[in-house]
């Protein structure tokens, strides 16, 4: 599958993940869009998989169904992941949230004993902005966020699991920088 088709049907699931968990709580796409700065407009857009949405805007939509980012990823398990204890500050869970993400992502790099310069090379990411995603100093796009996810061969959920475990290892052969057709 190209990244392309993935994000494609990513951001599908997802959008119907979002929806599914405004209508448990008993939203509409206006007032959902309150809670996270959003228009109606824009909420629909994500909810049909047609947005290319910034991590910020992942975050604000976390914060607003007051749930995990990995529960927004959920698709299958549903209820896995659901809601958080509390709410947070926004400022202070983008802040956080990034950081963790970054943390993860360094984690599943070294688990797949690779470099990040292979990575970005992968992932046709910027080495530098690779950097600044593994630093917390990002707010890189939905795309982006699944180019990481094919190069290192694992979900969108297992990203996102900050605590969790790293995911099985059955099926890699190792990263290489090779051409790709």
């Amino acid at each position: 599958m190209t990244v392309e088709a993935r994000f494609s049907r990513e951001a599908k699931l997802f959008g119907l993940r979002v929806k599914q968990l405004r209508k448990d709580d008993e939203l509409s796409q206006a007032q959902l869009g309150q809670l996270i700065l959003l228009t109606q407009s824009q909420v629909s857009l994500i909810e049909k998989g047609a947005s290319n949405f910034e991590f910020n805007t992942l975050i604000k939509i976390g914060n607003g169904l007051n749930v995990t980012l990995a529960a927004l990823f959920d698709y299958e398990n549903g209820m896995r992941f659901r809601k958080l204890s509390k709410k947070y500050d926004l400022e202070r869970r983008i802040k956080t949230e990034k950081e963790k993400f970054g943390k993860r992502l360094l984690d599943l790099i070294q688990w797949r004993s690779t470099k990040q310069d292979d990575l970005a090379v992968i992932s046709n990411i910027d080495a530098a902005d690779l950097s600044r995603f593994i630093n917390g100093e990002h707010n890189m796009e939905l795309f982006n966020i699944i180019k990481i996810a094919e190069g290192l061969k694992v979900s969108l959920i297992d990203l996102f699991f900050y605590n969790g475990p790293l995911p099985k290892n059955a099926d890699f052969k190792g990263l290489t920088t090779g051409k790709r057709s």
